[in-house]
């Protein structure tokens, strides 16, 4: 199988088996730690970022450190949402620039999986980390729209926070570092 066509995948049923999936390994510590905070588009949406662009940025950011396991995937289905007022070609030019944006920054990295089982839940180490050069051949794919499914397709891969992601999710929102350290421990 192809690079790219490994990559790509993001169907509405794809995205909803992975937000099951990631729901089935938590805890029920997590799942009441993460219940707390119900509505994420509010916790997201920080008081001193206007631009929607860069708010988007920073929700995925946010998503990748709070939400983990998170990929390029669940961020395009984020960007139907957060950036609904963009044409579709714009809205896939503002999300692979957002996420591009985030590796460029060192604020997160992304790696290859095979499956939404133990491939797509890992930390993955060092060497398995893409270039810049391959999320950008992955993610210049942009999405498509399935009518007859009403599907959305975008390439997917697995995307984690580095330690300075981490620390700038925490600026950005400091009571997060307690609810994360709070669950941290069952992650790796």
């Amino acid at each position: 199988m192809s690079f790219l066509r490994r990559l790509w995948g993001g169907s509405v049923a794809r995205r909803e088996r992975s937000r099951a999936n990631r729901a089935s390994v938590a805890s029920v510590q997590q799942v009441a730690l993460r219940s707390e905070h119900s509505d994420q588009s509010e916790r997201v949406r920080h008081p001193e970022i206007e631009d929607p662009v860069a708010r988007f940025k920073e929700g995925q950011l946010w998503a990748a450190v709070m939400e983990e396991p998170w990929d390029t995937a669940l961020a395009w289905s984020d960007a139907q949402v957060t950036l609904a007022g963009a044409d579709p070609s714009e809205r896939d030019h503002l999300t692979a620039e957002a996420l591009i944006s985030l590796l460029d920054e060192g604020l997160a990295y992304f790696f290859e999986f095979d499956d939404f089982g133990e491939s797509y839940r890992r930390t993955p180490v060092e060497s398995e980390r893409l270039s810049r050069e391959q999320v950008l051949e992955a993610l210049r794919a942009g999405s498509q729209r399935s009518t007859a499914e009403g599907a959305i397709y975008a390439p997917s891969l697995g995307m984690r926070a580095t330690e300075a992601g981490r620390e700038r999710v925490f600026s950005l929102w400091p009571g997060e570092r307690e609810r994360w350290e709070r669950w941290e421990h069952t992650r790796e």
